[in-house]
C-alpha cells in the first residue's frame, strides 16, 4: 500500500477569529454611538437615522444554527 499525505497549515487561528470578533464589535458599538447620537441630538438634515443595525454577534446565530 502507497500511503501519501500532504502537510495542512491552519491558517485561521482562534486568536485571529478572537481579534476579528473584537473588531467588529468595536464597529457595532461605534454605529450604535453615532445612531443614538444623532437620533438623540440631530444634525443630519438629509438625512433619516433608523434603528435598524446590523446583528451585534453574528456568530453566533451561526453557531445556534450548527447545534439544531
Amino acid at each position: 500500500m502507497d500511503l501519501r499525505c500532504c502537510p495542512i497549515t491552519i491558517e485561521n487561528y482562534p486568536r485571529d477569529q478572537t481579534r476579528a470578533r473584537r473588531d467588529y464589535l468595536l464597529w457595532w458599538s461605534a454605529m450604535k454611538e453615532l445612531s443614538d447620537t444623532f437620533r438623540i441630538y440631530g444634525g443630519l438634515t438629509a438625512h433619516q437615522i433608523t434603528e435598524a443595525l446590523p446583528p451585534m454577534k453574528p456568530w453566533e446565530g451561526e453557531l445556534a444554527a450548527r447545534a439544531a
